[in-house]
């Protein structure tokens, strides 16, 4: 879906984002993650999405995952230097107020 504010319809479905964010297990990635993309390196791909990695070992070696509602987030996607400037930017005040040795001790 390529919806973005400029061509929003009114009665249209609602904007949404992924955030693509992954938490792997050490396991996961040392038995199927990292093997699969030597593969897929040695075969010549060098452009390949996240996405469709993903995908393929979802489909032919069984690789579960789950989801994560992120509703109430605040995010910023960054994909360049100037978006990391834009999202210090935003996030300034509560980057100074992390803490994450403080945020490790209290769990």
């Amino acid at each position: 879906m390529k919806q973005t504010a400029s061509n929003l319809v009114a009665d249209g479905p609602k904007l949404f984002k992924t955030m693509n964010l992954l938490r792997l297990s050490a396991p996961t990635l040392k038995a199927t993650i990292v093997p699969t993309l030597d593969d897929i390196i040695a075969a010549g791909a060098r452009q390949t999405y996240t996405e469709e990695l993903l995908g393929y070992l979802i489909e032919r070696r069984g690789l579960q995952l789950a989801a994560a509602r992120c509703d109430g987030l605040n995010w910023y996607e960054i994909d360049n230097a100037e978006d990391l400037q834009i999202a210090e930017r935003i996030f300034r005040n509560r980057m100074n107020a992390y803490t994450p040795t403080r945020d490790l001790q209290t769990r």
